[in-house]
């Protein structure tokens, strides 16, 4: 009887595992994802975010409440 369990539960992984990839496979898109790229500080003060279209650096700290711009930056 035991062998039998195990047989079932390596049957069950892998069609759990086949079924995971088959829904993660699909057709990549050729556009971004996205125009905007955000990341924040380690210690959570500044967010800073891309505009992946024209180049703007944008950063807005946490304290203060303010957005700053800056500028462009270069490919």
């Amino acid at each position: 009887m035991k062998r039998h369990t195990v047989f079932i539960l390596v049957i069950g992984v892998l069609l759990g595992s086949c079924l995971t990839l088959a829904l993660g496979a699909k057709k990549r898109s050729s556009r971004p994802v996205g125009t905007y790229q955000a990341t924040v500080e380690e210690d959570g003060s500044d967010v800073w975010v891309l505009n992946t279209t024209t180049g703007d650096l944008y950063v807005f700290n946490v304290r203060t409440g303010r957005w700053d711009v800056l500028g462009f930056v270069p490919d």
